[in-house]
């Protein structure tokens, strides 16, 4: 899903842990991969076997990055707009409410840049539907409190890669992925 969300034109899928079976059983896990990606955006994506503990073939994998994969124009004057493919609570039942977080987002950013304290606007936000069967959207508005790469704390989030966004959101709206698919 997070593929197919995020319009990712370049997959690559990695077999990883080969040095552990025989080769037959690695053929035939591969076509079970073929199959299991097959009708959606992996379908033509190469699968290559590989042993990371090993050092097996990553050097194909090295040399299918550099040569077939190339590094996307990245635009950092537009309005930041940011696909989100995660959202979660980061609070433990019982939290003391002097401790509660508001919810997380996690994402790639599109365009544009984003801030630690900037207000953000979440789309299509919550759908609701009233009795006449009309479908409303409201958008979220929000402010960033943190920022995360990793284990990196960041001020400021550029497009590439992934980035956790720390929000006032009541944590209930992101809890369980509820926010993926949303911008």
């Amino acid at each position: 899903a997070a593929v197919e969300i995020m319009r990712l034109k370049h997959i690559l899928i990695l077999q990883n842990k080969v040095e552990l079976i025989k080769e037959e059983q690695a053929l035939k896990q591969q076509e079970e991969i073929r199959n299991f990606v097959s009708g959606t955006a992996a379908d033509s994506a190469p699968i290559i076997p590989i042993s990371a503990v090993l050092k097996y073939n990553i050097d194909v994998v090295c040399e299918y990055i550099v040569t077939q994969i190339c590094v996307p124009k990245r635009d950092f004057t537009s309005f930041p707009h940011m696909i989100v493919i995660r959202s979660f609570d980061v609070n433990k039942p019982g939290e003391d409410i002097e401790t509660l977080q508001g919810g997380v987002a996690g994402g790639s950013i599109l365009h544009g840049v984003l801030k630690v304290g900037d207000k953000i606007e979440i789309r299509p936000g919550i759908i609701s539907k009233d009795e006449k069967g009309e479908i409303t959207c409201r958008p979220i508005i929000s402010q960033i409190l943190s920022m995360f790469a990793e284990n990196n704390n960041l001020k400021y989030g550029v497009p590439g890669g992934l980035i956790g966004v720390g929000t006032r959101i009541d944590p209930i709206l992101t809890r369980a992925d509820r926010l993926v698919g949303q911008v």
